[in-house]
């Protein structure tokens, strides 16, 4: 079955809000951890790569969708660049709700594709999702949960910029 790239920018963006809701104390600590152990649980399960790195994603139209793909990964950064500036980064952010509207709005996966990442970069996001589990004592601070939660944005991050490209 493949991995329609409306799902996989869905649980992008539902990890980047989960880690502002970290940065901005929106939830206690306990939430916040139970959260970024869903989250993780998520990304894990939609993530299943076959042999040699294959992940099958399923696109309507792959030059539209890969273009907004790779729109969102390089607002993402600026996003990260310009974390001091509060006028661009509401800018950004808009930006960034419209790419993610733009592609919702596409028709769904028609046409599935085999996207081949390298072993290293199957080991990378592996070991990004493998940084977000949060032991007993860890979850008691909000630094860890919140380094939790950017591991597994960080992941889903990764497969769309190779899905991207």
């Amino acid at each position: 079955m493949s991995l329609d790239v409306k799902k996989l920018a869905g649980i992008l963006k539902a990890n980047l809000a989960l880690v502002d809701q970290i940065r901005g104390s929106a939830l206690s600590v306990q939430a916040a951890a139970d959260a970024v152990d869903a989250a993780r649980e998520q990304t894990q399960h939609v993530l299943q790569f076959g042999a040699g790195g294959a992940l099958e994603v399923g696109f309507s139209n792959k030059d539209k969708q890969s273009q907004i793909m790779a729109k969102i990964v390089e607002i993402q950064a600026d996003l990260e660049a310009n974390a001091g500036d509060p006028a661009t980064v509401g800018i950004l952010r808009v930006d960034l709700a419209n790419q993610f509207l733009s592609l919702a709005n596409l028709p769904n996966a028609t046409v599935a594709s085999i996207v081949q990442f390298s072993p290293g970069e199957v080991t990378t996001i592996a070991n990004l999702i493998q940084q977000a589990k949060l032991d007993a004592a860890r979850r008691q601070l909000m630094a860890d949960v919140l380094a939790a939660g950017v591991a597994i944005a960080q992941a889903a991050l990764k497969v769309v910029t190779t899905v991207s490209a």
